[in-house]
């Protein structure tokens, strides 16, 4: 959520400030979940806050349970919404989830999956990842495998998860 990173606001650390640009996007509707660590400076939380975006970090994740933090996220994404837009960030894992991140206390695989699958089954309408490692990437190198095989679950869990709200809906 930079302003601008390295002389440039069209740097991918920038996109949430090029989004809330955007016209249409309210971001009492923008959640974060799973922020934490030291790269998230007083600044950039006290932006979020600012322009009235929502973020769940490790901690409150940890106090209050992933399940309950989804479902009052996807209620705050939704409201007055018709649409929902999830993007992940692979740097929301915790580096024992994913080699070769860097950062400790992130969300593990398994609460990934609980978070796309709840927002599969409620409205989701389009999905990002960020970076999608390939295996051919750097080959022989093993931080490419887990990445790759964690994006792959978590479309199939995310996928499952819209399937399941149309079985519902019948």
């Amino acid at each position: 959520n930079m302003e601008s990173h390295q002389n440039s606001k069209w740097s991918l650390a920038c996109w949430v400030a090029r989004v809330s640009e955007l016209d249409g996007v309210n971001m009492k509707n923008f959640i974060q979940i799973g922020m934490r660590g030291p790269r998230n400076f007083r600044e950039q939380m006290e932006w979020y806050r600012k322009k009235g975006a929502t973020v769940y970090t490790y901690t409150e994740i940890e106090k209050n349970g992933i399940i309950a933090i989804t479902g009052e996220a996807i209620k705050k994404a939704g409201a007055g919404v018709d649409h929902l837009f999830l993007n992940l960030d692979l740097d929301v894992l915790d580096l024992g989830a994913a080699p070769g991140l860097d950062e400790p206390l992130g969300i593990t695989t398994t609460d990934l999956l609980k978070i796309v699958h709840e927002v599969g089954k409620n409205m989701v309408t389009a999905f990002n990842v960020e970076w999608i490692p390939t295996p051919a990437w750097q080959p022989y190198q093993l931080p490419a495998w887990p990445l790759y095989w964690i994006t792959t679950w978590t479309i199939l869990y995310l996928l499952a998860g819209v399937a399941s709200s149309k079985r519902l809906q019948r």
